[in-house]
């Protein structure tokens, strides 16, 4: 089950993060002339930021999947995502994803 569940919590905690940001930054400096405007940034409202402790959860329990210590290794991440129960990292910032694709 944990196995299972990881696929969503890594894309959603380390990779779309990156892929928002090369999004919004060809968005926010290109023009759709091809004008590269290189003084534009990203709005602060918009980015996405790594949560350490759930990035540093998912990665422990990730590479100790199948070692004998998995359960230990494990017990921050399944506290964190229980998947059993509602918690705010389901949510998965609604917000900022509705910001983000205002922006966009």
């Amino acid at each position: 089950m944990v196995e299972d569940t990881m696929s969503y919590y890594l894309y959603i905690f380390h990779y779309f993060m990156k892929i928002s940001r090369l999004y919004a930054t060809q968005l926010v400096k290109c023009n759709l002339r091809g004008i590269y405007y290189p003084n534009r940034y990203i709005p602060h409202h918009i980015k996405f930021f790594r949560r350490k402790e759930a990035f540093m959860a998912i990665n422990t329990c990730k590479s100790n999947l199948n070692n004998s210590t998995a359960l230990k290794n494990c017990e921050p991440y399944c506290a964190m995502f229980n998947p059993t129960i509602y918690n705010e990292y389901l949510e998965g910032d609604l917000n900022k994803f509705s910001a983000y694709s205002k922006s966009i």
